[in-house]
């Protein structure tokens, strides 16, 4: 039921939904969750927006949206697991982007070791 709901407020059929745009919609998730059994903090749910925008782009996919009511709904501390897969993704990020420029660094050094050579011999 949660893709259904995604589907639904993704008008534009483009599955991807801005994070504003779900949390006006929170009162609706926490309905269709009651009306499942779930159990729920609803300090989670309004946290849960912030903690699926893996990517912190302030756009959540279907995929994003749906794993996360995923993780919400399971008996664990889910908000726990959310946090951890946020601050991961996150994390792995910022490695990717220090990763290249630690290449775009090296890059430049072996170019000036190049001229340098040049120069002295």
């Amino acid at each position: 039921r949660c893709r259904e709901l995604f589907d639904e407020l993704d008008v534009n059929k483009n599955r991807v939904l801005p994070r504003s745009i779900l949390m006006n919609y929170t009162g609706r998730i926490a309905r269709l969750f009651e009306s499942l059994g779930v159990n729920f903090q609803r300090t989670d749910l309004d946290q849960m927006f912030y903690i699926m925008d893996y990517n912190d782009t302030g756009i959540i996919e279907r995929s994003e949206f749906v794993q996360g009511v995923v993780e919400l709904c399971d008996q664990i501390r889910p908000m726990s697991i959310l946090e951890l897969h946020c601050q991961v993704s996150k994390c792995s990020s910022k490695v990717e982007r220090c990763e290249s420029k630690v290449d775009n660094a090296v890059k430049s050094l072996e170019h000036f070791d190049v001229k340098l050579d040049a120069l002295v011999g």
